[in-house]
C-alpha cells in the first residue's frame, strides 16, 4: 500500500512539474506585450553605405523569463512587398545548462542584438517588428532550435503576440566612389567633378569625408601618425582643386569626434570631445588656406583695371556642427566581424550578450593581453575625428 501511495504522490508531483511548466510558458507568452520592452537605435533605422543596420537592446521584466524556458529571438522586416528575416538568437533560462549551438544568451534581465541586412528601396517603409516563440528547453534534447520555426515544433511551443519595435528607415547619404561612375550611369561633366570624390546617390550632393586619427590618450592632430598626411592633402585637393575652382557651394560641415570603448566613460567624453573640436580647427585652417591660394592664383596675372579679389569675396557662409558621437562600440564589434581574429565567434558573443557598460569594459581589458590584435589593429582604428563636407554640384556645367 505504501508502495503504491509514493507512485501516486510521484505521479501527481510529475503531472504537476508538467502542468506548472506549461503554466509557466503561457504566462511568458501571454505577458510578452507588457512585460518586455525592446528599443531599436536609431529609431526609425538608418543605412551605412549599402546596409540596414540593426541595433535592438531588450529588456525583461522581473521574474518574467521563467528559469527553464528558452526563447528564439528573431526579428523581421515587414514591408509592402513581403518580409526579411534577421539573424535568429536564442535567449535561455538560467537554469538551462545543457543546451549545445546556437547563440545562447544567459538571461540578466537585458539584452541586445545586432545585425546587418542589404538596403533595398522596399525596405524604405519597412516596420521592424519580432514576435519570439517561447520553448520549454527540455524538449532541445541539447540542441537550441536554429529558427523560431523550428523552436514551433517543440511541444507546448507558442508565439507571442507580434510587437512593431520600430517604423521606416532614414537614408544616410551614400557614398559612391565615382571611379565607379561610369558603372552607375553618372556623368562627371555634369556635375564639374573629377575622379576621387563621392556622390550622393540619394540627393545629388557631393560627400567628402576624411578621417583623422589619434594616439592613445591624445586629442591633438598628429599629422604624421598613421594615415593623417594623406588625409590632409586629399581634404585640402578636394576643397581647393575640385570644388572652389568649379564654383560648388558648401551645403554644411560636420565634424564627428569618437573614442575608442577602453579606458574610463567620463575619459572618453572628454577625448571624443577634445577630438571633434580639434577636427574643427583641422578644417577651418585648411579651407581658409584653401581661399587664400584662390585669392594668391587668381590675382597673380590680373589684367591692370580689373577688381582685386579677397578672400571675402571668396568664403562661403555655412553650418560647421561638431558633435561627440561617444565610444564606438559598434565600430569595435564591426571591425571584429570584418577581421580573421581567432576566437571571434565567442568575443562577439560576449560582447553582444553584455550591454552594461562596465560590464563590457571588464571583459575588454581581459581580453586585450590575449588577443594583441585589439590592441594593435582594432582600437586604433576607432580613435579618430571624421569630417564630412556637404557639397551643392553645381549641374550647370
Amino acid at each position: 500500500m505504501n508502495n503504491n501511495f509514493f507512485k501516486i504522490l510521484t505521479a501527481l508531483a510529475i503531472i504537476s512539474a508538467l502542468a506548472t511548466g506549461c503554466t509557466n510558458l503561457n504566462n511568458m507568452i501571454n505577458n510578452h506585450p507588457t512585460d518586455v520592452r525592446y528599443v531599436q537605435t536609431p529609431d526609425p533605422m538608418v543605412t551605412d553605405g549599402d546596409v540596414l543596420q540593426i541595433r535592438i537592446t531588450g529588456e525583461f521584466a522581473p521574474n518574467y523569463f521563467h528559469r527553464r524556458a528558452g526563447m528564439v529571438f528573431q526579428p523581421e522586416l515587414q514591408h509592402e512587398g513581403g518580409s526579411v528575416l534577421l539573424r535568429p538568437i536564442v535567449l535561455i533560462g538560467e537554469s538551462v545548462t545543457d543546451l549545445q549551438g546556437g547563440t545562447i544568451l544567459r538571461i540578466g534581465g537585458r539584452f541586445a542584438y545586432t545585425d546587418e541586412v542589404p538596403f533595398t528601396p522596399e525596405l524604405k517603409e519597412a516596420r521592424l517588428v519580432v514576435h519570439p516563440v517561447v520553448f520549454p528547453a527540455r524538449r532541445a534534447r541539447g540542441n537550441v532550435p536554429a529558427t523560431a520555426v523550428e523552436a514551433m515544433t517543440f511541444r507546448n511551443a507558442g508565439a507571442t503576440e507580434e510587437i512593431t519595435i520600430a517604423s521606416g528607415v532614414r537614408i544616410v547619404p551614400q557614398e559612391v566612389n565615382l571611379a565607379d561612375a561610369e558603372s552607375r550611369e553618372t556623368n562627371l561633366a555634369d556635375v564639374g567633378l573629377s575622379l576621387g570624390s563621392n556622390i550622393c546617390t540619394e540627393t545629388g550632393h557631393i560627400f567628402v569625408k576624411s578621417v583623422l586619427f589619434f594616439e592613445r590618450d591624445l586629442s591633438n592632430v598628429n599629422i604624421n601618425y598613421g594615415r593623417n598626411r594623406e588625409e590632409k592633402l586629399r581634404l585640402a585637393r578636394e576643397i581647393n582643386d575640385e570644388f572652389l575652382r568649379t564654383g560648388q557651394k558648401i551645403a554644411s560641415v560636420r565634424i564627428l569626434g569618437w573614442a575608442s570603448p577602453e579606458g574610463g566613460e567620463a575619459r572618453n567624453a572628454r577625448l571624443g570631445t577634445e577630438r571633434a573640436r580639434a577636427g574643427e580647427r583641422f578644417f577651418r585652417e585648411q579651407y581658409a588656406r584653401a581661399v587664400d591660394d584662390m585669392v594668391r592664383e587668381h590675382n597673380r596675372n590680373l589684367p591692370r583695371g580689373e577688381r582685386r579679389v579677397t578672400a571675402r569675396d571668396i568664403k562661403q557662409d555655412f553650418p560647421i556642427i561638431v558633435e561627440y558621437m561617444g565610444e564606438d562600440w559598434n565600430g569595435f564589434l564591426t571591425a571584429i566581424r570584418a577581421s580573421d581574429i581567432r576566437d571571434r565567434e565567442a568575443i562577439l558573443r560576449v560582447f553582444e550578450t553584455n550591454i552594461d557598460r562596465n560590464h563590457r569594459e571588464e571583459e575588454l581589458r581581459s581580453m586585450l593581453a590575449i588577443y594583441p590584435e585589439l590592441q594593435d589593429v582594432i582600437l586604433p582604428s576607432l580613435r579618430r575625428v571624421e569630417i564630412v563636407v556637404e557639397f551643392i554640384a553645381d549641374t550647370s556645367y
